[in-house]
């Protein structure tokens, strides 16, 4: 509110001079015995109508004369309004960009059904996959462009419609401090109360006392001020709808992602899956169909589509590969299996065999994206190898747990030979090789 809000109805008040508001202008009322075209007929005695000043004049003064105000608070409204709500709606959506970035890089359950899958269906051999380059983590940057700010001048406070309008409409009566409305009425009773004006009878609706109109004009008078600064800012205003609608678009996003990935304690994609089986701990495995082993001109299959796998363990940013892939679906009978449902894998004396590979059991940093692809990949190639020492660990020369021979497995050999392995349909492993490795 302004620091002196009175109005010109403020000194009407203090008078209780009547007056009328007709057309944007003033109508001081003068008592006479006689009519003319523009009078009011109030109480049985009749009162001419005499033109005074314009209300948009007194409107316009009044604002004139608090120029400094008018402009502290256009700036205030413009600050408040306008600027201040740009910056928190890009601050907002940075927000979430850098809220969504985090959980891309923080969730365990995306790494697997992404960087991992990804790893693993990507691959001719894991091993193989050249290792990509490394990208920094991009969180979208909104600009806002430079807007002119509205400049709002007093002649821009006033216009067509009133300000008093808008709270009291276009035609007003005020007598002994009351207020009314003028409505047209076609009554021709000439004693009833009313007013002519220009050919045209109105009747007196009450509105209220012209203390309690003066304090809505009041507040009207420094509402418009903010109401223009609005009118003129349409572009701001464009611009803030669009934010609200792209922070609202990528709330959204950040929700289907969290749906999409968090929420998930299971999942598969073709032969590789994964399942939460405790509060940090994720199990991951591929699924290897039936196959044939060919091994000294002899075959042997092995009928039962099993799951190979090993498990994560997450600890804040880190992830832990606990152990070399294993059997997940006992029993298996299999040359390379034990009991436990360990897989037994080449021992490299000169070099340890993980190590060799690039694949380490110690906890690892998952929180940047180099380090995220680098660890999907040791994933995927923890159950790849797991799988190549089910169907190919003979070339490399492993002894096995048991030696594959038609006593040690009854059922899995095959007697036709060739002819009867390959009526079967099923991937035959050629593992006939010459040469003799520990396993482990």
């Amino acid at each position: 509110m302004f620091s002196n809000p009175k109005s010109f109805l403020s000194s009407f008040a203090a008078t209780n001079e009547p007056f009328a508001v007709l057309e944007d202008r003033i109508w001081l009322l003068e008592k006479a015995d006689f009519q003319n075209n523009n009078y009011l007929c109030y109480s049985g005695e009749f009162f001419l109508l005499q033109e005074s000043v314009y209300v948009p004049f007194l409107e316009r003064d009044y604002y004139e004369q608090r120029r400094e105000e008018v402009e502290r608070e256009a700036s205030r409204v413009i600050k408040q309004k306008l600027v201040d709500p740009l910056n928190r709606k890009k601050t907002e959506l940075e927000s979430l960009d850098n809220l969504f970035s985090r959980f891309q890089d923080d969730s365990v359950e995306r790494f697997i059904m992404v960087d991992v899958f990804n790893a693993y269906h990507t691959r001719y051999n894991p091993r193989e996959v050249e290792e990509e380059p490394e990208q920094n983590a991009e969180i979208s940057s909104v600009n806002i462009p430079e807007l002119s700010l509205p400049q709002l001048t007093v002649s821009d406070l006033t216009g067509i419609k009133t300000v008093l309008s808008r709270v009291v409409g276009e035609r007003i009566l005020c007598l002994n401090s009351n207020v009314f409305s003028l409505v047209k009425n076609s009554s021709k009773n000439p004693l009833n109360t009313h007013l002519l004006f220009k050919g045209k009878r109105y009747e007196l609706e009450p509105l209220g006392k012209i203390s309690e109109i003066e304090s809505a004009y009041q507040q009207e008078l420094f509402g418009n001020v903010e109401r223009q600064v609005l009118r003129r800012s349409s572009d701001f205003q464009v611009l803030l709808e669009q934010l609200r609608s792209l922070k609202k678009e990528r709330e959204e996003r950040l929700k289907e992602e969290q749906k999409k990935y968090s929420l998930h304690t299971s999942y598969e994609s073709d032969e590789i899956g994964f399942r939460k089986t405790g509060f940090d701990t994720y199990e991951v495995y591929i699924k290897l169909n039936p196959f044939i082993i060919k091994k000294n001109n002899e075959y042997y299959a092995f009928r039962k589509q099993i799951r190979i796998g090993t498990t994560l363990a997450a600890n804040g940013s880190t992830l832990r590969i606990t152990a070399p892939a294993r059997v997940l679906t006992p029993p298996y009978h299999h040359p390379f299996v034990r009991d436990d449902n360990s897989i037994c894998y080449l021992v490299n004396t000169k070099k340890d065999r993980w190590s060799e590979l690039g694949i380490s059991f110690e906890a690892q940093d998952f929180s940047d994206k180099k380090n995220r692809k680098r660890l999907a990949k040791q994933v995927a190639l923890t159950l790849n190898e797991g799988a190549e020492a089910l169907t190919r660990r003979y070339r490399q020369g492993t002894i096995p747990v048991k030696d594959l021979t038609p006593e040690n497995f009854p059922e899995e050999y095959l007697p036709g030979g060739r002819s009867e392995a390959e009526s079967l349909g099923l991937k035959i492993y050629d593992n006939d090789f010459q040469g003799v490795r520990k396993c482990r």
